[in-house]
């Protein structure tokens, strides 16, 4: 799966927002280098940044000649080309809010809900493998992570991510029945999250709820303009939270993200 070594502190997924590359650098941001990378399931193109001095590969997921829809995106190529860094990896995730969470704060999922259909979800078509999924994102990741919002003083909320298949937005009755079994919905979490987790990452998402999911505020129709100018306002957040990530993670090896194989294989 490793195509070739790059050495970063941190690996980042970004969704909505992050499929163009950006113009402008300010203070101590600077694009050092963009390529593809090769891998057995196609080419993925990124930009290593430095960020307050570490080095950062940023991963735009919806990267294309047109934004890639959630349903399309080739999340093996994604998660090969995340592995070539040896790095933590962050996924950021735009998500609507079934449970009472105020648009503008974070989740940070502790579980999913594999709601999709389509999509290929392993890598382990060849073979019978049974990862281990009752930590499916790293637990190390989300504890550094949760003090740097905590110190920072940013709201946010631990939940179950529910993952749908999409493009469309999902509808009212839908929503009634994912409330029961999870706390925001989103489309590109899965199977992001398996396949990280098959490939050993220590894997963590920072989701940014954007709006409230169908029939949660009463006569709303929900808009993809919302969803981007939540994300525009989130940005500088976001910003901050990931070279503090990056630092704070360098040589922590507590977790058991490399053993979700073990003993797994028939």
């Amino acid at each position: 799966m490793v195509c070739e070594k790059i050495e970063c502190s941190l690996v980042v997924i970004g969704g909505v927002g992050y499929n163009k590359k950006e113009d402008e650098r300010r203070g101590e941001n600077l694009k050092e280098d963009s390529r593809y990378i090769k891998t057995k399931y196609g080419d993925v193109y990124l930009e290593i940044e430095k960020i307050e001095g570490e080095k950062i590969a940023m991963i735009p997921r919806h990267f294309g000649e047109r934004h890639v829809p959630p349903h399309k995106i080739n999340y093996k190529a994604l998660v090969s080309a995340a592995a070539t860094f040896n790095a933590p990896v962050l996924s950021i995730n735009s998500v609507g809010c079934m449970k009472n969470m105020p648009v503008g704060s974070f989740l940070i999922p502790n579980d999913f809900v594999d709601m999709t259909k389509t999509r290929e979800n392993t890598f382990f078509n060849e073979k019978t493998v049974h990862t281990d999924m009752s930590d499916p994102y790293c637990k190390s990741v989300r504890d550094v992570l949760k003090n740097i919002l905590d110190e920072k003083n940013i709201e946010y909320n631990e939940g179950i991510y529910v993952a749908t298949e999409g493009p469309r937005f999902e509808t009212k009755a839908e929503i009634r029945f994912y409330k029961n079994i999870g706390d925001a919905v989103g489309m590109t979490g899965v199977p992001e999250v398996v396949l990280a987790k098959e490939a050993g990452l220590c894997y963590a998402s920072l989701c940014l709820i954007t709006n409230y999911a169908a029939g949660i505020e009463e006569n709303k129709i929900l808009t993809i303009k919302e969803v981007t100018d939540e994300v525009e306002k989130s940005r500088k957040n976001i910003r901050e939270i990931i070279p503090l990530l990056a630092k704070r993670l360098k040589n922590k090896n507590n977790c058991n993200c490399k053993k979700s194989l073990e003993e797994n294989e028939i």
